[in-house]
């Protein structure tokens, strides 16, 4: 068995674009760099939960097929076919592309495989020009300094911290909603009302996302001003991941939150990814007793393509 798992990295190494079966298998290098990447950091590990995380996966792949590429070792018939070793997939939405995950198996790190696969990934499948047509942007860990560099290569610079915070509110910091805000569940009868909401916010719609959300059993809400103006909507869940929150003002976040936050309590912790753009939101959260959790994520990007001070991504895959 030694002999044969040193012989590995002589196989035939060859990129495709993936195909739905190959989603397991993709899912299972993510477990295997988020665990090898813990632990080089001394972080504590727990048990992953992979589920949501292929849905994430094939949603992604289901909108953007042709940027959704793995990578594989070609092994002898004998040794029970090809071996996927790392795989990166991206999107467009809008004049923006983002790249949502790239990840190599900690065995084949450092041989150039993940900048094949970026290079894949990008528009046209060559390197962009970083003055082109589309922002390029993505997220990576602030601990990661190779994948900064390398995304960096390519006008991807780091702009942004991005920050967990976790915990519940104290009841009474956050601030209520504005007196006459008239709240309504989210559906498909809103869908013009969220797309100029994420027009005005991020620049392009998320139509795709919304319904991506409402079957990943998200629930929605959208708010209204007195004159019948859709201003804000808000996403929540039973398990307390909530995300995402977009607001025409920046000053309606804090309160947005708040309503999300205690709409739906959980059995345990809620959850969300707050910029360092959101300062108000940011500041609101932490006296209201939440915390900050792990390492901030940056967001990278060759220009800028949203306003993030009135914006709560729900994924550092799906800004």
């Amino acid at each position: 068995m030694i002999e044969r798992a040193e012989r590995i990295d002589q196989w035939p190494l060859t990129y495709r674009l993936a195909r739905d079966e190959d989603l397991d298998a993709c899912a299972a290098i993510w477990e295997r760099g988020i665990t090898d990447y813990q632990g080089r950091l001394n972080l504590p590990q727990f048990p992953l939960d992979l589920g949501p995380l292929r849905r994430l996966l094939a949603h992604i792949r289901s909108t953007d097929p042709t940027m959704f590429w793995v990578a594989a070792r070609g092994a002898p018939v004998a040794a029970g076919g090809e071996r996927l070793i790392g795989f990166g997939s991206a999107h467009v939405r809008g004049n923006v592309w983002f790249l949502a995950m790239l990840f190599v198996d900690p065995s084949e790190q450092s041989h150039g495989v993940g900048r094949e696969l970026l290079l894949r990934t990008f528009p046209n499948g060559s390197e962009p020009d970083p003055d082109g047509q589309l922002v390029l942007g993505t997220a990576t860990d602030s601990a990661q300094p190779t994948s900064n560099g390398l995304y960096a290569r390519y006008g991807i610079v780091p702009r942004l911290p991005v920050f967990q915070l976790v915990g519940r509110p104290a009841d009474g910091v956050l601030p209520r909603l504005p007196e006459g805000l008239a709240i309504s569940p989210m559906d498909r009868s809103s869908e013009a009302d969220v797309d100029a909401i994420d027009e005005a916010v991020l620049g392009y719609d998320h139509r795709a996302e919304h319904g991506y959300l409402r079957a990943a059993d998200r629930l929605g809400y959208l708010y209204r001003d007195r004159d019948g103006q859709a201003v804000a909507y808000g996403y929540t869940s039973s398990v307390g991941r909530v995300g995402p929150i977009a607001a025409l003002s920046a000053d309606l976040l804090p309160a947005i939150a708040g309503h999300v936050l205690n709409v739906i309590v959980p059995r345990g912790a809620s959850s969300l990814r707050v910029t360092g753009a959101s300062a108000g939101l940011f500041s609101a959260l932490l006296q209201a007793g939440l915390r900050i959790e792990e390492f901030p994520t940056l967001l990278c990007w060759t220009r800028p393509f949203a306003d993030f001070s009135r914006y709560v991504p729900s994924s550092l895959a799906l800004i």
